[in-house]
């Protein structure tokens, strides 16, 4: 018996919601103009912050202002967090797409996927310091 007035009672609640009509959700607006931040051309994996600056890794090879200008950029970037704005002095490169990252005093440390079977040890500096930081390690 309880089976069955479940059975009719949720029935009833579903064709009432049919017949009432279920809120909308509303539409997205494309937009052509540039978007009001930087955006990268393919998928970020990892981000760190530390001292006011936003560090991303992925596999995206540039970065695109809010006026649409494209800024080369291989699989690393650093932002500004206060005022969003790329760090154009910080430009380190990799050929490898970036899936891991972590900063503490002496630099940046990357983690990538790499191509090669055997990697060199890099040193990746951040912003905010003029002494080289260290990546010491293979790359997997």
């Amino acid at each position: 018996m309880r089976l069955a007035v479940r059975v009719i009672v949720t029935f009833l609640v579903a064709v009432t919601m049919c017949l009432t009509g279920l809120p909308t959700a509303s539409a997205a607006t494309y937009a052509p103009e540039p978007i009001s931040s930087w955006s990268p051309n393919d998928t970020v994996y990892a981000m760190a912050v530390s001292q006011g600056v936003v560090y991303v890794g992925g596999s995206f090879t540039s970065v695109r202002s809010p006026s649409g200008k494209n800024v080369a950029r291989e699989h690393l970037a650093a932002f500004d967090a206060a005022s969003g704005d790329l760090i154009r002095t910080w430009a380190p490169t990799t050929n490898d797409v970036v899936h891991s990252l972590a900063v503490d005093g002496a630099g940046v440390f990357a983690g990538a996927t790499s191509r090669r079977p055997t990697g060199r040890a890099r040193s990746i500096s951040p912003p905010s310091t003029a002494s080289p930081g260290g990546w010491y390690g293979r790359r997997a």
